[in-house]
């Protein structure tokens, strides 16, 4: 259905404004945030819905009602990105915990069901504890033998394309946010 120009020029009045409500809300106990991946187009519907279901099982679990939604932000030949939005009640004293459950439930989904670990949000910090999964420990060797070869001092995004031998530790979590993030397998 074609909706004109009228969605996408709205979008791209306010899109710089999300961050702020993100913000915004958060200093009034909710949580939101995105996650997004890719898939080819025969996956899309497996990955959506089992996806969805497992961030709203998430959020459940925290003891919060849950609120997720998903949109495709591109499409290609042969396939798409899947842009989940979720959010929730903050649960109070445990907000860095809540997060990071519901986080790697969405992640744990994307790689359990066919798609990528991120699509245009790239690795980062966020990620790093998924990269190995995605990439194959092969394909994580050619990561850095290439990082290695043209930036041999790291200079170029340091910590943020490859994991340490630690990467939740290393990411700032405490034993007990690891504990509480690993309870989600």
């Amino acid at each position: 259905m074609n909706l004109g120009e009228g969605p996408g020029n709205s979008f791209k009045e306010a899109k710089y404004d999300f961050p702020h409500v993100r913000d915004y809300l958060m200093d009034r106990g909710v949580m939101g945030d995105v996650s997004e991946t890719s898939t080819t187009w025969d996956n899309l519907h497996n990955l959506y819905t089992k996806t969805l279901a497992n961030i709203q099982k998430a959020i459940r679990d925290t003891g919060a009602d849950p609120w997720v939604g998903c949109h495709i932000s591109h499409n290609y030949h042969t396939g798409a990105s899947l842009y989940f939005t979720f959010g929730c009640r903050q649960i109070e004293g445990r907000e860095l915990d809540q997060y990071l459950y519901i986080k790697k439930a969405a992640e744990d989904s994307f790689l359990q069901n066919g798609g990528t670990v991120s699509h245009h949000h790239a690795v980062g910090t966020e990620h790093l504890p998924w990269i190995e999964a995605d990439l194959s420990p092969t394909g994580l060797k050619a990561v850095r033998a290439i990082k290695d070869g043209l930036d041999p001092k790291s200079v170029m995004n340091p910590g943020k394309i490859l994991p340490g031998p630690d990467p939740l530790r290393e990411w700032g979590l405490t034993d007990e946010a690891i504990a509480s993030f690993n309870k989600a397998d």
